[in-house]
């Protein structure tokens, strides 16, 4: 949260109350008492922690660092900057684990949604099998249902579509409708086909189309049973006796082809921009999902993920469109760090992790085991790929000072919260990139370069601490890619 204001007033001798006003526009007074803080506002209240008392102990470190760095006199100790080291990363996990635990973050409360164009969930399967056949290097493609007999077939031209898709977007009787059904309104429900039907018949009208056949109209869950296809999402447990359709390579959906055809394409493409611009894989496989309250008297379930399996999609084009294809991405089945980050921090249960001989379903009952003194807590045997971004909390527990020798010893470290007084901080000089010395302190380059990235690259082969700033589109991602690769071709790690 941006800080708009602060005004400091001081009340006794020891203590200080500061007055903040955030971005709402809402004024908070913060107390503080020597190390002790509080917070006027609700989020302190009810969690003894919040956005604003985290802000003021930021600052506070910054300005610890300004001073430490602006003090080019009076050297720092090793012990003082090893001290520094430890106390901001506390303060970094701690600002980490509040803003990855909260409710505005999916690993925490997903929301469902047929809407959405990030998720394909799957119905009629098997989790434990799923996931067998994904780590045995096989591969999987989502299905949709077949074609409804309800569709009139001239409603599949582009100029319908076209036509329909705008009055999705104009058409004031449709939009009040949806407006007043919802969640309700989910695209598959018979009610929702119902409201899409009508508009879909002023469409026709508008186009001067031939009055339409009137089969009766179904949701999609009905017409997935006259197809032999259970369209529960909360999926059975393996038995000993697999049916033929459970051992195939496709996931079934619930989706007619064109909203699966929408779905997958959307989802890949999310997929690739998360990889492409923050170099981060986010489409898992989510199997299990945690239904949990707040508190014993809160009526509002929360949805949370339990497994994450990261896969890889593929689209192949094939004549009558697009075939989506799963296969197993690089990593094990693990727990959501999210969630597991939070059950202990506000409830004390602690989750096991995934162990290597674990499935899903063997998972599962070790955690209904964990949970069972909870009431109305229960687990859905959900399976849905979708993304989940958990990037923040990967960092939380890599910097777990028990997984680490005396982690804020390391100079890096110390350099990075206190200064290694190496530079003012100034703009660094590009080096000559014809000269022979240089190019042999750089023995690989993956990407191209120009003489800026390669003088940047030659900085950090010598051993220099350096930030890389620059706009989009500068090379900043190439150009780590290339300290990356000339590292490791130098034998380093």
């Amino acid at each position: 949260m941006r800080l708009k204001k602060i005004q400091a007033l001081r009340v006794k001798e020891n203590m200080t109350t500061i007055n903040v006003q955030g971005s709402t526009g809402n004024t908070y007074k913060i107390t503080i008492d020597g190390d002790k803080y509080a917070c006027s506002c609700k989020s302190f209240f009810y969690r003894k922690k919040c956005k604003h008392i985290d802000n003021i102990k930021f600052k506070k470190t910054i300005e610890m660092n300004s001073k430490i760095n602006s003090s080019s006199k009076n050297e720092v100790s090793d012990n003082a900057k090893i001290k520094l080291a430890k106390k901001s990363i506390k303060s970094l996990r701690d600002k980490i684990l509040d803003g990855s635990t909260t409710n505005r973050n999916r690993l925490i409360n997903f929301k469902h949604s047929e809407r959405k164009r990030d998720q394909i969930r799957i119905v009629d399967e098997l989790p434990d099998e799923i996931y067998k056949d994904l780590v045995s290097g096989k591969s999987f493609i989502f299905r949709p249902l077949p074609e409804p007999t309800y569709q009139p077939k001239d409603e599949n031209t582009k100029e319908f579509k076209t036509e329909f898709a705008l009055a999705q977007k104009q058409d004031e009787v449709y939009l009040s409708k949806i407006k007043k059904m919802g969640d309700r309104y989910d695209g598959s429900s018979k009610e929702s086909l119902e409201v899409e039907r009508e508009l879909k018949d002023r469409v026709r009208i508008k186009l001067k189309m031939k009055k339409r056949p009137t089969p009766e109209i179904i949701g999609l869950s009905e017409f997935a049973k006259k197809q032999g296809i259970n369209p529960k999402f909360d999926l059975p447990k393996s038995k000993k006796e697999i049916s033929e359709k459970h051992k195939d390579r496709n996931l079934q959906t619930i989706l007619t082809p064109e909203l699966l055809d929408k779905k997958m394409t959307g989802t890949r493409r999310n997929a690739r921009q998360a990889l492409n611009e923050k170099g981060v894989d986010t489409l898992f496989l989510a199997i299990g999902f945690v239904q949990w309250y707040e508190s014993p008297r809160s009526e509002v379930p929360i949805l949370s993920p339990l497994l994450l399996l990261p896969v890889d999609l593929t689209e192949t084009k094939k004549s009558k469109g697009s075939e989506f294809q799963i296969t197993a991405g690089n990593s094990d089945l693990q727990i959501n760090i999210a969630l597991k980050a939070k059950f202990e921090k506000d409830f004390g249960i602690k989750l096991k992790e995934v162990e290597e001989k674990d499935t899903p379903d063997t998972y599962f009952e070790k955690f209904e085991d964990s949970i069972k003194q909870r009431k109305k807590w229960g687990l859905k045997r959900f399976v849905t790929l979708g993304h989940f971004p958990f990037a923040r909390m990967a960092m939380y527990y890599d910097l777990d000072p028990a997984k680490w020798d005396d982690l804020g010893s390391q100079k890096n470290l110390q350099d990075i919260f206190s200064g290694s007084g190496d530079s003012d901080g100034s703009a660094a000089e590009e080096h000559d990139v014809d000269d022979d010395k240089n190019h042999s302190k750089v023995p690989l380059l993956l990407n191209q370069a120009d003489s800026s990235q390669f003088s940047t690259i030659i900085d950090v082969m010598d051993g220099k601490n350096i930030a890389l700033q620059g706009p989009p589109g500068t090379g900043k991602s190439q150009t780590i890619t290339n300290i990356i690769g000339a590292a490791l071709a130098k034998g380093q790690k």
